[in-house]
């Protein structure tokens, strides 16, 4: 028989980060011998979503626009916008970024080199230049194809462009998973 040696590594399986700032609620619940701190709210519940998202989406930081928002010295960080989506149990949409400082230098560069492109395509896609917007997706996919983002853009202009959205489409994406 023979068994495979496992170490750490088999085991960890890492987590992305959500961020999303708003209101909670804390609280703390037991009794002496064992107590329970936690928090509940939309906000916690957006912040899930995003830490989903990051699996979906291949990042490692999603963080909503009101995080954006609120950063001072913006110019610190590095962060492109992703999407729109209405996240399972929300009514209300919700942009989400890229929060990317702390990417592999070498992921970092490829995200610094292709962020004009890359919203460029963001921008025609969103006016339902499908053409226009594959083309410049699958241009920047060759030089960075350990970028999911691009094959879920790509994927979805190739959709759009067969079965369009309906008219009154806003660039909204529904999520129908957690």
């Amino acid at each position: 028989m023979v068994r495979k040696q496992r170490t750490i590594k088999d085991e960890v399986s890492l987590n992305g980060v959500g961020l999303h700032s708003g209101a909670l609620s804390l609280g703390t619940i037991g009794f002496e011998k064992r107590m329970e701190t936690t928090v509940i709210g939309d906000t916690v519940n957006l912040a899930s979503r995003m830490e989903g998202l990051t699996k979906q989406y291949g990042i490692n930081i999603a963080v909503t626009a009101e995080i954006i928002d609120q950063l001072e010295d913006k110019e610190k960080y590095f962060f492109r916008e992703i999407d729109t989506v209405k996240v399972s149990g929300k009514n209300l949409s919700v942009t989400f970024y890229d929060l990317f400082n702390g990417d592999a230098d070498n992921i970092k560069e490829k995200k610094i080199v292709t962020f004009d492109s890359f919203n460029e395509a963001l921008s025609l896609y969103k006016e339902q230049k499908w053409t226009e917007a594959l083309k410049l997706f699958d241009d920047i996919k060759q030089s960075f194809e350990e970028d999911k983002i691009l094959q879920i853009y790509y994927e979805r202009c190739k959709t759009f462009q067969e079965k369009p959205p309906a008219e009154n489409w806003d660039g909204v994406f529904n999520l129908r998973k957690k």
